[in-house]
């Protein structure tokens, strides 16, 4: 068995971030492939978006038994993805080598990358392409239901607790 030859780049690191970009995909794309891709990391690195990662990261861990957290990070990194895009297309002028770039990406079997945080998943890939090909679809805001009923049970109960005199507890 031929080993996956990876196709991925990303913007990584807080302090300097960093553009990453794998041997694979810079050989499997032609010049303004290439160029697209590297915009849309530009992009990444000059809106400092690894520094949103990690904070939408960190509060969703943190608070892992509020789901709203988790969709409200997605959310944000799925506008970030949709921005580095249209970053891209200013300034190439069209969606073309992005497409292609993305097609390839697409059509190579990938490894799972979750080990570095600032990939985006191919989750945002679907939402990317379905914007490429119609500009001005709206990304819709998604919070699941269950985010929200968990959240307003969770304020409810707090402010429940927080209502209760400290010496009831105590009885």
């Amino acid at each position: 068995n031929k080993p996956v030859d990876n196709l991925f780049s990303f913007c990584y690191g807080i302090i300097s971030p960093v553009i990453i970009i794998s041997t694979s995909l810079v050989q499997s794309l032609t010049d303004k492939e290439l160029e697209a891709v590297l915009l849309h990391e530009q992009s990444h690195l000059v809106s400092r978006d690894p520094i949103k990662v990690l904070i939408g990261k960190t509060f969703s861990t943190m608070f892992f038994f509020l789901p709203i957290f988790r969709d409200l990070h997605k959310n944000v990194e799925a506008v970030n993805e949709l921005l580095a895009d249209q970053w891209t297309i200013d300034r190439q002028q069209k969606t073309t080598f992005l497409r292609s770039a993305l097609k390839k990406i697409l059509a190579t079997p990938q490894m799972n990358m979750s080990f570095a945080p600032n990939v985006a998943g191919p989750d945002y890939f679907e939402i990317r392409i379905h914007r490429l090909i119609q500009p001005g679809m709206k990304l819709p805001f998604k919070l699941s239901w269950i985010s929200r009923i968990t959240t307003v049970l969770f304020l409810v109960i707090s402010w429940f607790m927080f209502q209760t005199p400290v010496s009831a507890f105590h009885m």
